[in-house]
């Protein structure tokens, strides 16, 4: 069996990544390859010199940009489609799937890999890509959803077969937290740099405060605005691109992860960030965006915080309280210990559709 999973970026980011390798493991004579976008013209890592990439410069954020070359990206794929005839296609997020669902042969079975569902700023767009989003789920045969929380949405939708494959870790480790020279209350942030609006406003609310240190590990599009941003505050701290392997003792040092994204987003209402699992893993608590159903389930399970993340004032005032209330942070911890064992884990989670590709052969 041949599979084939289509992205709309390049380097492959982490969950597809994990989910190739789980493929490849679990499915030890089917072919497996993907497709990627490599947008703003990075240089291709020798691990990837045998991977089909399409190398046309397209800036991120910039919807009308992408739109454009989604007709160039069309092409290749149908191109490599006709070339690969892959049994089975995996498209990753909403836009893969609407060009998936215009190449798919009659005898190919099309697997949407829903990463987060369809969102615009303006209600009337919005609209119109769910509407797209619907007429090429009529040509695919099974959705794998990244959140618990989006299924329902499809339910009247989609009557096709359904499988949820949450961002968890493929590996848990532990360590210890590195000896600090100071006492000083330790937030982070982990992962790709964006949404630079709300992380002005974190960096407000702790700024010139002597008690708190804030690192941002990793890089992204917004990284120079907030460098810039904070250069005149010395208690915030960017450590720049960090390695998987690394990611245990990012935690092990942090007192709290910044996991708030923003809730305006039709999106962010409903998706579960990685952050989510990670931090039930290494037991280190969180701060979410509220008016989420993520937040709602944080606050229920105690399991972390939740603020609005464009208010300085409220954010400022949850870090205080942390700060100050080091018993309710350690209830934090405990309740995400005791969580755990209800979580299922990503090799338990994949089971499901690891069966039906198996049913296909």
């Amino acid at each position: 069996m041949k599979i084939l999973l289509i992205d709309s970026s390049y380097p492959i980011n982490t969950r597809n990544n994990r989910l190739i390798v789980s493929l490849k493991r679990y499915l030890q004579n089917a072919s497996i390859e993907y497709i990627a976008w490599n947008r703003d013209g990075r240089e291709i890592a020798y691990s990837d010199k045998e991977i089909c990439i399409y190398n046309v410069n397209s800036a991120y954020g910039n919807l009308l940009s992408k739109l454009f070359h989604l007709i160039g990206y069309y092409y290749f794929l149908r191109k490599n489609n006709n070339l690969k005839r892959p049994d089975v296609i995996i498209a990753s997020h909403w836009d893969m799937l609407f060009l998936s669902s215009l190449m798919k042969k009659k005898e190919q079975i099309l697997i949407y890999e829903d990463l987060d569902i369809p969102t615009a700023r303006k209600n009337y767009l919005l609209k119109l890509l769910q509407r797209v989003e619907t007429k090429a789920l009529k040509k695919t045969d099974a959705i794998i959803f990244a959140s618990r929380f989006f299924q329902p949405l499809y339910n009247s939708i989609f009557a096709g077969n359904k499988f949820i494959l949450e961002n968890k870790p493929l590996q848990i480790s532990h360590c210890a937290a590195s000896s600090r020279l100071d006492n000083k209350f330790n937030i982070a942030y982990i992962g790709l740099v964006r949404y630079a609006d709300i992380l002005k406003n974190l960096i407000d609310a702790v700024q010139n405060n002597e008690s708190v240190s804030l690192f941002f590990h990793g890089e992204g599009q917004d990284l120079k605005q907030l460098k810039n941003y904070a250069a005149k505050s010395s208690n915030i701290f960017f450590t720049g691109r960090y390695e998987a392997e690394q990611l245990p003792q990012l935690y092990a040092n942090a007192d709290v992860v910044w996991a708030a994204y923003p809730n305006k987003d039709y999106n962010v209402k409903f998706a579960i960030s990685n952050k989510f699992h990670e931090s039930i893993a290494y037991h280190i608590p969180c701060i979410y965006a509220e008016n989420t159903l993520l937040g709602d389930l944080v606050v229920e399970k105690n399991l972390g915080y939740v603020v609005n993340p464009y208010s300085t004032a409220d954010i400022k005032d949850c870090i205080l309280h942390i700060v100050s209330d080091r018993e309710d942070l350690l209830k934090k911890k405990t309740s995400l210990s005791s969580y755990e064992k209800f979580e299922k884990g990503w090799d338990e989670q994949i089971q499901p559709l690891l069966n039906y590709l198996k049913s296909l052969e």
